[in-house]
């Protein structure tokens, strides 16, 4: 008596993984009568488009004024998804920071990877970044004092 023998989810993922790999490797690293592998070496990368940058840059401003850690959105685009971190290490997140608008937060929000939250009786605040995103991409600004 035969029974059908169960294939496992891993071993499927397996197989579709080296089929994949094999399609890959026949389509760009097989022999082909129209490039060689010389050829196909020393073709430069296409160029970055020049509109396009890999950094942006946000417009804003940001410090630590009487207890509260502030950020003001310079520009005109909203900012959304904002993170925002302390010495590099104490970090708050917000869901978006309209354009012209400056918030302030509370220094007990802002928590390091261990859940310690800032305590500026204790930690004297000497830098502060800012992340977003913004339209064409993410942005950053960087602020030391």
């Amino acid at each position: 008596m035969s029974e059908n023998p169960k294939v496992s989810g891993h071993f499927l993922v397996a197989v579709m993984v080296l089929l994949a790999f094999g399609i890959w490797l026949y389509t760009y690293a097989g022999p082909s009568e129209q490039r060689s592998y010389q050829s196909w070496h020393d073709t430069p990368a296409p160029p970055v488009p020049a509109t396009r940058s890999l950094f942006l840059q946000l417009d804003a401003g940001a410090g630590f004024t009487d207890g509260r850690v502030w950020v003001h959105n310079k520009s005109r685009d909203a900012w959304t998804q904002v993170s925002i971190e302390v010495n590099g290490t104490y970090t708050h997140t917000t869901a978006g920071i309209p354009p012209g608008e400056t918030y302030r937060f509370f220094p007990a929000l802002f928590t390091n990877s261990d859940g310690t939250r800032l305590n500026p009786g204790l930690v004297t605040v000497q830098r502060i970044d800012i992340h977003a995103t913004v339209p064409g991409g993410r942005g950053h600004w960087n602020g030391a004092y």
